[in-house]
């Protein structure tokens, strides 16, 4: 009887045990749920706990990187437009300038020109192709312990049809030395609607005369540059 009464009581104690065991567990799991949130409760917390401070000042440039590599060459440009060159002389000697006193040359898309270098006249000129469209010459004169100047001749519609720069100071002048450097350039027709004009035309031109003596003659050299069309 003793034995017997000896295991219902161990019986008795384990089963005991057992319950408190599961008490203790369930009592443990609620309470970790009750301090610890859920993920859901956290992530719709407002976060109060840190607090934003004033923001610093901008820190020193870093150093320069390394140089990258060089990219790939670009397309092909188009044509130079195509200069023309036009030289122009006069020499003539012993007071025989007839047929050689008169040189020509062209500005493309403006007009044409001549220069004269005769006792009687020393001058460049210059013919307007266009009577529609207005055409300056502006050259800067250059003579040795003489006048230096610049200088502008334009033909409009209240204008003749040409213009010209003379070389000599007066009328009669016997001796004459110097230089004119000047451009050529043109509008569009008046009643146009606009847009780039032709190309103009630059020039350079010398001269020399003496008209008296036993020897008279003349010397002029100049050259015209002109811009084409690209071909």
């Amino acid at each position: 009887m003793t034995r017997t009464t000896g295991g219902r009581r161990r019986a008795r104690i384990g089963a005991a045990a057992i319950v408190v065991a599961v008490v203790c567990g369930s009592a443990s799991s609620v309470l970790a749920k009750a301090v610890t949130p859920s993920r859901k409760a956290a992530a719709h917390r407002p976060a109060h706990a840190a607090t934003v401070g004033i923001r610093g000042g901008i820190g020193p440039t870093g150093p320069r990187g390394p140089v990258g590599r060089r990219g790939p060459a670009g397309a092909v440009g188009p044509a130079a437009a195509d200069i023309s060159r036009q030289a122009v002389t006069i020499n003539w000697q012993n007071g025989q300038f007839a047929g050689r006193d008169t040189a020509s040359f062209v500005a493309p898309g403006i007009g044409t020109g001549q220069i004269v270098c005769s006792p009687d006249t020393q001058w460049l000129r210059f013919f307007p192709a266009d009577a529609s469209a207005d055409t300056a010459m502006t050259w800067l004169e250059s003579e040795p312990g003489s006048r230096v100047g610049v200088n502008t001749a334009v033909r409009t519609q209240y204008t003749g049809p040409d213009f010209y720069a003379g070389f000599n100071d007066s009328l009669g002048q016997q001796v004459g030395s110097g230089s004119v450097e000047g451009i050529i350039s043109s509008r569009l027709n008046r009643d146009s609607l606009g847009g780039p004009g032709p190309a103009p035309t630059t020039f350079r031109v010398t001269w020399n005369w003496n008209f008296g003596g036993g020897s008279p003659g003349c010397s002029v050299a100049g050259e015209f540059v002109s811009a084409g069309t690209a071909s």
